[in-house]
């Protein structure tokens, strides 16, 4: 029998000679009235949550009548044996606060009552400081329910726990919807404490974690959601490289300490259950010599349309490796070449070898041309996978087939990834590792969203995967994606 629960009735009354109690249009006979009282039902109710009680007299007949002073419950169904409550929104100030009575009166009878006191529980999930993988709230703190945590099969992680009202942990049931995707353990004897999450055997699963009432109807009280993945490796090795023919291609960190790279993104990769293991190409730490600067120009030309182009693929064929590879330069230009000639006033401009890669996005500006021909065209309508690109305002200058459009990128998902130095800190260099994989190993997308590490460019605030579905930049523009779910998890 638990604290929660009044016994349940075994001791019915029994009028006296077989009859009932006295119905005032009958005539009046002999009657055995009520001796004793009782309430049955849950000693506690969560916030906004709802209870029924029973309230039983041993004589048949007779009517009921409930009230309560409580500001923290309402009562319906008032003058029944059975009442429901309605809690509000505060949890109780201790442990039970909030009184209820009833009274039973018969037709010729004295009447009795009886009190239960009951407690209005409030329970909030959030992130642990000691969590093992990941947590996303949803940026709605005060709405918990949906909230997601995150969990490596086979592995365990805690979410923190508060229960206001009065109560302790031990006195609420934790468990999961579905026991075979995840388990929790018993809470402790406390009002606040770290509740501990098993995931089970489940490449990906979603479950809920549910706190109720311990009851013979286990009332719920809250939930939140749990998410179990199989954990994503991620294996790739550096090099960082440098044309010695050539000054501007000289790197300003060519010691980049590679393997540190590591522990400053697994904190942040670990929410969706992602773990890196990076390593240097080079023995010795250093930068590798490839002659890839094939027109001088001290920066690696990258044709978008053919997948990075001649002097990329001298890159590539510089080292091989199963995992993937990695490669930092000192900068880059990334270019869409014309494939027709654009007149001077043309308000269309034609791209050579588009099939799914135009990342131009309508709004922006970008160079064309060079020299005395260089003019800047603002994008006024772009697809995907068409070659043709409409211009807000008509061209300046007359340009030929063969010239070209710079796309800014510090990098391009490829294998081997290429990543660029330009004016960027080290450790902007090792999160762009975080970000240029996320790419081509787990599947994300660029996004408007500063506090994420797939942000489109390197103004970020924070390094975080989330759950919580997030904007796509281009594919489609107004798109949104739910990263721990794109993971590979097989």
């Amino acid at each position: 029998m638990s604290w929660f629960d009044s016994p349940p009735s075994s001791d019915a009354g029994v009028p006296e000679s077989g009859g009932v109690c006295r119905d005032p249009t009958a005539p009046v006979v002999a009657c055995r009235c009520a001796t004793s009282l009782r309430i049955i039902g849950c000693h506690a109710v969560g916030v906004n949550g709802t209870i029924r009680l029973q309230a039983e007299a041993d004589c048949s007949g007779g009517t009921f009548h409930w009230t309560s002073s409580s500001t923290r419950v309402t009562l319906t169904n008032a003058d029944s044996s059975n009442l429901h409550i309605q809690a509000g929104a505060q949890p109780s100030t201790g442990r039970d606060a909030e009184t209820i009575t009833v009274q039973w009166t018969g037709y010729d009878c004295s009447s009795l009552s009886a009190t239960i006191n009951i407690t209005v529980v409030c329970v909030v999930f959030s992130e642990s400081a000691a969590q093992t993988y990941g947590y996303d709230d949803f940026d709605t703190p005060p709405d918990h329910t949906d909230d997601h945590v995150s969990v490596k099969k086979l592995a365990a992680t805690v979410v923190h726990v508060v229960v206001s009202g009065g109560l302790n942990g031990n006195e609420l049931r934790f468990s999961t919807s579905d026991v075979d995707k995840a388990t929790v353990d018993p809470a402790p004897a406390q009002a606040a404490f770290d509740l501990t999450i098993h995931g089970l055997d489940q490449n990906k699963a979603e479950t809920n974690l549910v706190a109720s009432v311990v009851c013979h109807d286990a009332v719920e009280i809250t939930r939140m959601y749990i998410n179990v993945y199989r954990e994503r490796v991620v294996r790739a090795v550096v090099s960082k490289i440098y044309d010695n023919r050539y000054a501007g291609t000289t790197l300003t960190y060519p010691n980049l300490d590679v393997a540190s790279a590591q522990p400053l993104i697994n904190p942040k990769a670990k929410a969706a259950v992602v773990r890196y293991e990076i390593s240097d190409h080079s023995a010795t730490g250093g930068a590798t010599h490839v002659p890839y600067d094939l027109d001088g120009d001290g920066k690696l030309t990258w044709d978008i349309a053919a997948s990075g182009g001649l002097e990329f693929n001298k890159l590539r064929d510089s080292f091989s490796s199963s995992d993937q590879r990695i490669v930092v330069v000192k900068d880059m230009v990334s270019r869409y070449y014309l494939s027709a000639d654009a007149p001077l006033n043309a308000t269309t401009i034609t791209l050579r070898g588009i099939t799914n890669n135009n990342f131009l996005v309508v709004g922006s500006s970008y160079p064309l041309g060079t020299g005395a021909n260089l003019e800047t065209v603002v994008v006024q309508s772009a697809s995907k996978n068409s070659a043709t690109v409409t211009l807000r305002s008509p061209l300046g200058c007359a340009h030929l087939t063969g010239e070209y459009l710079e796309f800014p990128a510090a990098g391009w998902s490829s294998n081997p990834i290429v990543i660029i130095e330009g004016t960027s800190t080290e450790e902007d260099i090792k999160w762009t590792f975080f970000h240029e994989t996320g790419h081509i190993v787990n599947h994300f997308a660029d996004l408007q969203a500063p506090a994420n590490i797939m942000n489109f460019d390197q103004g970020w605030t924070d390094h975080r995967l989330r759950y919580k579905p997030q904007n796509r930049k281009y594919s489609p523009p107004g798109g949104t994606e739910i990263q721990w779910e794109l993971i590979p998890r097989t």
